[in-house]
């Protein structure tokens, strides 16, 4: 359980730098300097789940970003699962509205158990197209492959719309083999 409060203080700490950034608009619509927080639905093979995610993207240039998360989750087992994600990755421009990304993440859970706990190192790489088609409206389309307690590849999907420059909503899911996902989400941008 002390693994869980970290969890709760990290997603914490998230949001209240995100808060204290100045809130700027870059030149780009597509931001690469965000924080994200998603509530989450996930459909487990012989349960289901739920929790949250916290997320940070950072650009550092014209074509890096790093990539923070932290996943928390409470399956109908009792079990509780977090994750915490660092990386970084790469934007390819493929016009005015549409970026080719890839991401490569280091992953630890940590998953607590009725009957015990354990802790897994491993790594994430994601590669897929980020676009606003229409204005106000972001849609994003990966192909994930984690390697962690198992190895697993899904699909995710997402359409967000941008409220103002600053603040945006939307709803995601991702489809693999261990998990569906399904999300609702709130980001805020405060750079590039």
């Amino acid at each position: 359980m002390q693994s869980r409060t970290r969890a709760w203080l990290s997603l914490a700490v998230v949001a209240a730098v995100a808060a204290a950034l100045p809130s700027q608009v870059g030149a780009s619509e597509l931001g690469y300097t965000y924080a994200e927080v998603r509530y989450l639905d996930v459909d487990l093979a012989n349960s289901s789940a739920d929790g949250g995610t916290a997320i940070g993207w950072y650009r550092l240039n014209e074509n890096f970003f790093a990539i923070g998360q932290v996943v928390m989750t409470d399956a109908d087992s009792g079990a509780e699962a977090t994750t915490g994600a660092l990386g970084a990755g790469y934007i390819m421009s493929l016009g005015d509205k549409w970026d080719a990304v890839a991401i490569a993440t280091a992953r630890r859970t940590e998953v607590d158990t009725p009957v015990g706990d354990f802790e897994e190192d491993g790594y994430g790489a994601q590669l897929g197209l980020r676009g606003m088609p229409i204005p106000k409206v972001e849609t994003r389309a990966f192909v994930n492959y984690f390697d962690v307690v198992d190895d697993d590849t899904s699909a995710f999907v997402s359409v967000d719309y941008w409220f103002s420059p600053v603040f945006a909503a939307g709803v995601a899911a991702e489809f693999g083999g261990d998990a569906d996902t399904y999300s609702i989400g709130l980001r805020y941008s405060f750079g590039p």
